[in-house]
């Protein structure tokens, strides 16, 4: 289901407002390509960008989850996967922060990878840069995930005893990672159990990539089908970019299209902030302002007549 096109902004009749009203509150979960945008909103948008308590990045519906799940309290993560799921660094300063929950969860689903530790999802980024010196190797990095996908643990063993860069004492991960691939099933079960945990829940996905031959990614187009299928059957509210990043032309959609299909322009952050603004954002926004004026029965003059008093 996705959200029909609301009134603009300028139609809308907030209700008066307490003298220190507290904000409505957002929580991105997924990657820059949604907290990029949202940290382009200004006082006038009426809602704070609240990131407290968010460890880092994330791209699957399962760590999605995972992310949600530490958040809520409901799960902690153990000290040997910090490095690769929560590295706590100067970038993220909001890391050890309790979270304070929000009005609205933006959250981000951009990849069918599920790699886990121990039960425990880690971020792909975060673990090819903690071994750095053992994934720089093309051939080696593609020999281990190979051994990993088709879970040869004797060829896995290989690939890790053969390696000349010396590994660090955490081998024991690169021992025992695994991969599976998101479906269907997984997606969807994943997309509820979110949508069902928070007070309301705005999914983003990945856009529609081509390669400079003017070709699409044939694995994120194949993972885009399955994953807006699920989105659709979980009848969740969703904004797919795709769309927008074509009408905008690629190359000034991306920060680096010559370099990465994956980071956005500053000019597109800023494109998507207002979407997001005027379609899901600022109605939730008035309609939180209203369920709070109804129950004070302080209500702004043009509001008096609709709810009788």
């Amino acid at each position: 289901m996705t959200a029909s096109q609301p009134a603009p902004l300028s139609s809308l009749s907030l209700p008066v407002a307490d003298p220190e009203p507290e904000l409505f509150r957002v929580t991105a979960i997924g990657s820059c390509r949604v907290v990029g945008p949202l940290r382009h909103a200004n006082a006038s948008t009426d809602f704070a960008l609240n990131q407290s308590g968010v460890y880092g990045y994330c791209h699957s519906s399962a760590e999605a989850l995972q992310q949600l799940r530490v958040l809520q309290g409901e799960q902690d993560l153990p000290e040997h996967v910090l490095p690769i799921a929560a590295p706590r660094n100067a970038d993220n300063p909001d890391a050890t922060t309790v979270h304070l929950p929000s009005d609205l969860y933006v959250v981000e689903l951009s990849s069918a990878k599920v790699i886990t530790v121990d039960g425990f999802c880690v971020q792909l980024n975060y673990l090819t840069r903690h071994f750095e010196t053992f994934f720089e190797d093309r051939a080696r990095s593609r020999a281990y995930w190979r051994a990993v996908r088709e879970e040869d643990a004797a060829a896995r063993k290989a690939v890790l005893d053969n390696a000349p860069a010396r590994l660090p004492d955490d081998r024991y991960i690169l021992d025992n990672l695994q991969m599976e691939m998101s479906d269907e099933a997984s997606l969807l079960a994943d997309i509820k159990e979110i949508n069902a945990s928070v007070p309301n829940a705005l999914f983003v996905t990945h856009f529609a990539a081509r390669k400079h031959d003017g070709v699409p990614l044939a694995a994120r187009e194949a993972y885009l089908r399955t994953l807006r299928r699920a989105l659709q059957a979980a009848d969740v509210r969703y904004f797919d970019p795709s769309d927008y990043v074509e009408a905008f032309g690629q190359s000034n959609a991306l920060k680096d299209p010559d370099g990465s299909l994956s980071h956005y322009s500053v000019m597109f952050e800023k494109f998507l902030c207002d979407n997001w603004v005027n379609r899901y954002i600022q109605p939730l926004v008035h309609l939180r302002g209203m369920q709070i004026s109804h129950r004070r029965k302080t209500y702004a003059p043009s509001e008096r007549q609709a709810v009788g008093v």
